[in-house]
């Protein structure tokens, strides 16, 4: 090892502007700081290590020097003088080079990963064979390539293979400064085990099949290693204060990665023993009592092997508690260490938040410090969550904390979504567990985040074709990994609940299995490897006393006589309506009335904010008689998933019947006195429950405008009118008009391939399973291919934005500004986050792009530029002028037609579409789905 050595001549990290110290890295430096961070994680956590030996078919004491080899050897391609010469001050400095003859660096067309697995395949490979004398050198070479694949795919993405040459980005001293750097790395991390511990004779096959496999994992870990490595904790060392690579690595890099894994809070936590629900691990109150289906999960046999629990009950029985018994039970028998709880929206992260805050420090050992992070696009604007954000250098007294003073969650897994996975829990949209498992950037990352983890999937039926297939490939891939899972849903029809099992039990490498339970509810299904076991599960007593009855009304004048009625007896209740523009209508007709607030998507996040803890406060468990008598609430489906909300009158638009059996779920949720105050033992109090249906009239004969002609502005959100008339049918058939009782067969009935569709609305429902046949395919093309492993051959990549984890027409995001007084403000209070909270998606169809500035809102957009995200880079700022007339905020846009239209908000009614305050004249311009 000398101090003139080619290597010192490479820099690998640099600061274009650096106030103090060396303004760059050398890089066989750098090469060290990750493959330091891969070293120290591997030893601090040896279940992590495990798993990759297991996936690898290698053993442990083998596999350590390889990975970190092949970790050190991750940026080969910056000793290319391409790379260099993106600083030529640099270049010149210190090779001497003030000209680059060389291709010209681009890091979109061929990066520097990509560039090193180049010389990999060209010089390396054969210097490793030739040090190590290896035989069979083509069989070697298909299986290190894997490793390559992985250590070069730190970028995120898979490295391009294309015919570029070598000589195209390195010169003759780059080579040689790779090949002396290479000899280093023979000597500091030898692999000259795996060639003398390998039998090619009897391991090929299996090490041909799990390697790709275990690639995917392998990409996550140098994705890890190289974010950490290139952090702070990492400071530069010059050309001038050269040190050898040995006393590098000991004296420095092993160190200073110590000291950054610790900051980054990513080890494991010591887990804790099984727990006595009631006394130990669930915040109930006094005199509280398990559910039959917490009694269940509490006993049941949990096998030694990772294992996927679907759970169907009934809403408000008690699902998330019984996940979380299951957690502690898979978590003290070793079999995760932690967990991710995934549901469909921001909104509905956010109500179980607070709940999962409360409990999941229990499921650890007393002194560990687990991250509870919350983990969706707008996380960052939840002061519940930012409040409990730790900066590792500064002091615990110094640091603001929530309410609860258990949780918590280390600044740096905070302040990146890709990176939130790695916490040791995570409660957020299922969106980010799905990017684990889409062909986009840094998937490895989120994957390995998932990794040890039980990964919690709620409300599974809430999800289109697409995402059912997303989820499919998500429960295999985690199942072939290691994880367990466990699906919860209010119902799931038998063929969804197959799919499901069959994937897991695909990524368990079993045959595909066929329940046979049709009939029972509640069911827990209970998979692992050739174990398959259905358990009938009895409802919930204080539940079964207060079955729901339903009720068909056809006339909106018969809905407000309802709603007055029950005013006048002061009750509170609930209109779920299945558009937003419906939704609004319903609340100008009583707005009159003092008690009545409205709650949809279309919302700016900081007035969405307010309304959402405001109902939460009214409606939740713990409302009074006070806070509830004689409120009305007009909403959209966004109240009918994870919200803990209790009504004594529930109405509804005719919907999907598992949608509506959703939003019976929030009608008697719990058991209250007659004046609405909730009751700890005893039954329950209020009259009888009862769910309005607000529908058209039933016909044997319906025509194709059956439904759309009662709900123009609902037709496209619930596309298959055919399975809505189905589901009507099959409640005015059941004899006996109760709820949960009946919830499997009119699943089944209504979703089964033997459904009988009317004449008129067949061509609905041919259309459906098209589309959905459609979505599917999309799914599948958009997934990975686990079995290929993480390759680009075959595959196409996309950046997140470019592969979603939802299909739906385009959005645009706008952030909507006061125009006032020739000054630009946001809507809700003025905080550090005002801007962001102003923020607003809607459909691009409707608001292509804005109406250029004049000259006054241009300057006032200049003056603000510093408070906004970006610098305002990104923003689509929208300013909005006050219409005295409308009594509305009005801005002006072009639509997909470049056309100027207007759009309005206001606080209390939400943002309104020009076409919205008129006559619809166009299907096209209706909103398809309320997720928006």
């Amino acid at each position: 090892m000398k101090d003139n050595a080619l290597y010192y001549k490479y820099w690998g990290k640099a600061q274009t502007n650096a106030e103090s110290g060396p303004a760059y890295h050398l890089l066989p430096y750098h090469c060290l700081d990750v493959a330091a961070v891969g070293s120290v994680l591997l030893e601090k956590n040896p279940a992590l290590f495990d798993r990759f030996a297991k996936l690898c078919g290698i053993e442990t004491q083998v596999l350590k020097p390889v990975l970190i080899f092949f970790l050190v050897l991750h940026d080969l391609g910056k000793f290319s003088e391409s790379f260099q010469n993106i600083i030529p001050e640099l270049l010149e400095k210190l090779q001497g080079i003030k000209s680059s003859q060389k291709q010209a660096y681009s890091k979109r067309a061929f990066g520097h990963d990509s560039i090193g697995y180049l010389i990999w395949k060209s010089c390396v490979f054969k210097q490793v064979s030739e040090h190590y004398q290896v035989d069979s050198i083509d069989d070697w070479h298909d299986l290190l390539i894997w490793f390559m694949e992985a250590s070069n795919g730190h970028h995120g993405l898979p490295v391009k293979q294309g015919r570029e040459n070598v000589s195209d980005f390195y010169n003759e001293n780059d080579k040689q400064a790779v090949a002396e750097f290479t000899r280093e790395c023979f000597e500091l991390f030898s692999i000259n085990e795996l060639f003398n511990a390998t039998n090619l004779d009897i391991s090929y096959d299996k090490l041909y099949k799990q390697l790709p496999q275990a690639s995917w994992l392998l990409t996550g870990f140098y994705v890890l290693c190289d974010w950490i490595g290139s952090g702070k904790k990492f400071k530069y060392y010059d050309y001038d204060h050269k040190i050898k690579l040995n006393d590098y690595w000991k004296d420095v890099a092993v160190k200073n990665a110590e000291e950054a894994i610790l900051e980054a809070g990513i080890l494991p936590c010591q887990t804790n023993n099984e727990l006595d629900p009631l006394t130990q691990l669930l915040n109930l109150p006094t005199l509280a009592e398990l559910t039959p289906l917490q009694n269940l999960v509490k006993t049941l046999e949990i096998q030694p092997t990772p294992q996927l629990f679907i759970i169907e009950d009934e809403t408000g029985a008690g699902k998330t508690e019984a996940s979380l018994i299951l957690l502690n039970r898979l978590m003290a028998n070793k079999l995760a260490e932690g967990f991710y709880l995934a549901l469909p929206t921001m909104a509905t992260a956010d109500g179980i938040y607070p709940r999962v805050q409360k409990t999941y420090d229990k499921l650890y050992k007393n002194g560990e410090k687990p991250s509870l992070v919350l983990s969706h696009s707008s996380a960052k604007l939840s002061d519940k969550f930012t409040d409990t954000i730790l900066f590792f250098d500064k002091a615990i007294s110094a640091q603001k904390y929530s309410d609860d003073a258990q949780s918590r969650c280390q600044a740096w897994l905070a302040d990146n979504r890709k990176k939130s996975l790695l916490a040791q829990v995570g409660v957020g949209t299922i969106d980010q567990a799905f990017l684990a498992v889409l062909k986009v950037k840094y998937q490895s990352l989120r994957l390995i985040g998932l990794m040890g983890k039980v990964l919690v999937i709620d409300e599974a039926h809430a999800y289109d074709a697409y995402m059912g297939k997303e989820l499919e490939v998500l429960l295999e891939v985690h199942a072939a990994l290691g994880g367990s899972a466990i699906v919860m849903s209010a119902t799931l029809p038998l063929n969804i609940r197959e799919k499901l099992a069959n994937a897991y039990l695909k990524g368990l490498g079993r045959k595909v299995c066929k329940l046979d339970e049709q009939n029972a509810y509640p069911l827990l299904t209970h998979i692992a490897a050739d174990y398959k076991k259905e358990i009938p599960c009895p409802n919930n007593p204080k539940k079964s006393r207060k079955s729901v009855n339903y009720q068909f009304v056809h006339e909106e004048n018969q809905v407000n006589e309802l709603i007055r009625i029950s005013l006048e007896q002061g009750k509170c209740l609930c209109w779920i309506r299945n558009s937003v523009n419906d939704a609004r209508n319903s609340y100008q007709q009583w707005k009159h009335y003092q008690n009545v607030d409205l709650f949809h998507a279309r919302f700016v996040l900081a007035d969405r904010l307010i309304v959402q803890e405001k109902i939460l406060g009214l409606f939740d468990k713990n409302s009074t008689e006070e806070k509830r008598k004689g409120r009305l609430l007009i909403a959209t489906q966004v109240v009918e998933q994870s919200l803990d909300l209790d009504f004594d009158v529930m109405i509804t638009d005719l919907a999907p019947i598992d949608l509506m059996l959703q939003r019976a779920g929030r009608l008697h949720r719990h058991v209250r006195d007659q004046y609405g105050n909730v009751k700890q033992i005893g039954e329950d109090e209020r009259s009888e429950a009862v769910l309005t249906i607000f529908c058209p009239e039933y016909t044997e004969n319906p025509s194709a405008d059956w439904f759309s002609a009662t709900f123009p502005n609902a037709k496209r959100v619930y596309k298959n009118h055919a399975r809505l008339w189905a589901g009507m049918k099959q409640l005015i058939e059941m004899e006996n008009y109760l709820l949960p009782k009946n919830i499997r067969p009119l699943i089944e009935a209504v979703y089964s391939d033997q459904c009988e569709i009317p004449k008129g609305l067949e061509a609905t429902d041919a259309k459906a399973y098209g589309d959905a046949s459609a979505e599917r395919s999309n799914a599948g093309f958009n997934t990975i291919d686990f079995e290929r492993g993480y390759t680009l051959d075959g595959q196409v990549w996309a950046d997140d934005l470019d592969m979603p984890t939802r299909l739906g027409e385009e959005t645009l995001t706008l952030t909507l500004a006061k125009w006032e007084h020739e000054q630009l403000k946001p809507f809700g209070k003025l905080d550090k986050q005002a801007w962001q909270k102003s923020e607003i998606r809607l459909l691009a169809k409707n608001v292509f792009k804005l109406v250029p500035y004049t000259e006054a809102q241009q300057q006032a957009f200049e003056k603000i530029k510093a408070q906004l995200p970006s610098q305002g880079k990104w923003i689509n700022l929208l300013p909005m002028s006050w219409n005295d007339e409308k009594q509305l905020w009005q801005g002006l846009v072009l639509n997909d037609k470049q056309q100027e239209t207007p759009i309005f908000y206001s606080s209390n009614l939400g943002l309104i579409y020009a076409y919205e305050i008129e006559q619809v004249q166009q299907d096209e311009q209706l909103e398809t789905e309320e997720a928006l």
